[in-house]
Order: structure tokens, then C-alpha cells, then sequence
């Protein structure tokens, strides 16, 4: 829907004449020519004057107008997901070159534009392993996001984006000082940012496990916990305490730590989605399967070198390498 169409729709639910709704926006004829066809000169701060005509908030008129405020970068990250949803189908698709067009985009925007930086990462991450013409994130793509934040004054969502994406890959040691520069966070900071920033630490965190880097861990932690006293957030919350009992288990032996962890996946079950829990289940496995911890084995059974999942009672625990 465009913004026309839904301030028509609002005017006439309100009662109002074009005249009273647009006192001090429009005169009658542009009024008319903006409802009847989109032709407008509306200002910026026009907006939050009809978000009060129409009884609505400024998110709600952009999420339901959101051709209107669409912009080319929304566009771009809109085909990409589309074109990587069929290239993941097929990956031989007539799509390939497409893809490579908008990775040949992001090259060309990403030192001028954290959001195409983003976006570079992102085809990086998802479609080297599909594509041969798409190198995997190196450490030189990690010097140039470097050295773009070093120049930055404000820290805002797009900078928490991409570390988010870089702790998947990267270790607390490479990513110190980005983390360093970007914790802790602004005090006027939005939600979206401090849901973004403490997705990045629980990326950082489960990859410092895997690599078993607990002396990071506990930094990490640390700073997840400076940023939880001012954020409420009852799934980041609970992914906290299970990042604390999975370090605990792993730097005490005590088994108790980890059985707490997979009470953590049982709230997971009914506040995510199938997929995520699944996945969450498996990383644990993988842990617990590279530990030499018997009794975690065989609890929680292990995966085998094709990720599939021993069952426990009838797995032979001699046979672990």
C-alpha cells in the first residue's frame, strides 16, 4: 500500500474533510492530487503530523507503506534473498549471475556504505561454498571493516551487524578491538541495536567455546552481562545464563552446569522456531562430542562424523577417537 492510499483510508475512517486532516500540510488541490495520484512535496517533518491525523505511529504508516520508503539498498538486500532462496534450490540457477552482479555492487559500495559492507559479508558467508567466483571472508575484508570503524564518531545498528556477522567466523583475539570500540554500548542505544549487539556475543561466545578459548569467554561474558543490567530481554537473558553454565561445565567438569543448559533448550521449544532449536541442540552435541566427558555422552548422545545423532543407550562409548 502506498501512503496516499493509507492516509485516504484513515481520513475517512476519522470523519475528516481533506481540508481539516491536511490544515497545515496541503492546501485543497495538492490535497487532492496526493490522495488521488501520490503527487506530493510532503516534508520530513510532515510525518509525525499525519501519524497524529491518522491515529497512527510512525512505524506502522513505514511498515505499511513500505514501497514508499523503500530505498535502493532495501531493494538490493530484497533480491538477494530472493536470488540465494533459488540458487539454494538449484545451484546451478540462472540466478548465479545475477548474485555475482550484486557482489560486484557490493565491492564497488562497501567502503562508502556499512550497509553494502553488510551486504558484501553476507553473500561472502552464505555463497562461497555455492559459487567459485565468491571467496569466503579473509583477513583482509576484516583490516578494511577495521579500518572503516576507526574513522566512525557514532556507533550505530549497521556497525553491530556486521561484528555480528564477523563473530561467526573470527576469533575474540582478531575481533578484540572492534569489540573493545563497540561495548559498551550508548546509553540512548534502541532495541534493535541491543538485540543486534547481543546477538553478536552469543556468536562470539559459542565460537570461543568451540574453539575452547574459555580465558575469552569470561571477557565475553562480561560484556554481555554490562549490557543485559540495561536491557531486558528475557531470550537474550536465558541465552546468557546458558553460555555461563556451558562455560562452567567446561572449566569445572561439573555435569550439572550442562544439564541446565539443556533446560534452556526445553523454553527454547516454545518461544522458537523448530529449525533454530534443532540447530541449538546440535552445537551442543558437537561440544559434548569432542569433550571427553563419558557421562555428558551418554546423557545427550553425540553426533557422528556425518552429523547425524548417535542414540545414546545403544552407542559404544570405547569406539571414541
Amino acid at each position: 500500500m502506498h501512503l496516499n492510499e493509507l492516509m485516504k483510508i484513515q481520513r475517512k475512517s476519522e470523519k475528516l474533510s481533506q481540508a481539516k486532516f491536511y490544515e497545515g500540510i496541503f492546501q485543497r488541490n495538492s490535497a487532492s492530487l496526493f490522495e488521488n495520484h501520490n503527487e506530493h512535496f510532503l516534508k520530513i517533518a510532515d510525518l509525525p503530523i499525519l501519524a497524529d491525523r491518522s491515529n497512527l505511529t510512525i512505524p506502522e504508516i513505514i511498515r505499511t507503506c513500505n514501497e514508499d520508503f523503500k530505498s535502493v539498498f532495501d531493494k538490493d538486500l530484497e533480491t538477494y534473498y530472493f536470488v540465494l532462496s533459488k540458487i539454494q534450490q538449484n545451484p546451478d540457477s540462472e540466478y548465479n549471475q545475477e548474485l555475482y552482479s550484486l557482489y560486484q555492487k557490493s565491492i564497488h559500495e562497501k567502503f562508502t556504505s556499512l550497509k553494502y559492507m553488510n551486504l558484501y559479508l553476507l553473500i561472502k558467508l552464505q555463497t562461497s561454498s555455492l559459487i567459485s567466483e565468491i571467496i569466503p571472508v579473509d583477513k583482509q575484508d576484516l583490516a578494511d571493516i577495521k579500518k572503516m570503524f576507526s574513522s566512525s564518531k557514532r556507533f550505530v545498528l549497521y556497525h553491530y551487524k556486521i561484528l555480528s556477522n564477523l563473530c561467526t567466523i573470527f576469533p575474540y583475539s582478531d575481533l578484540q578491538t572492534l569489540i573493545e570500540q563497540l561495548f559498551p554500548l550508548r546509553e540512548d542505544s534502541d532495541e534493535q541495536i541491543k538485540d543486534t549487539a547481543c546477538l553478536s556475543l552469543s556468536n562470539a561466545i559459542a565460537l570461543s567455546i568451540f574453539t575452547k578459548d574459555y580465558s575469552s569467554c569470561f571477557i565475553l561474558l562480561n560484556h554481555f552481562e554490562t549490557l543485559l543490567s540495561n536491557y531486558t530481554s528475557y531470550k537474550y537473558k536465558l541465552s546468557f545464563i546458558a553460555s555461563r553454565n556451558m562455560l562452567l561445565y567446561f572449566t569445572s567438569g561439573d555435569i550439572e552446569h550442562i544439564m541446565k543448559v539443556f533446560s534452556y533448550v526445553e523454553i527454547l521449544k516454545q518461544v522458537e522456531s523448530p529449525e533454530y532449536v534443532e540447530q541449538f541442540h546440535k552445537n551442543l552435541q558437537t561440544i559434548i562430542s569432542k569433550s571427553d566427558d563419558e557421562k555428558a555422552k551418554q546423557i545427550f548422545g553425540v553426533l557422528d562424523d556425518d552429523g547425524q545423532v548417535l542414540d545414546p543407550k545403544n552407542f559404544d562409548h570405547k569406539k571414541i577417537d
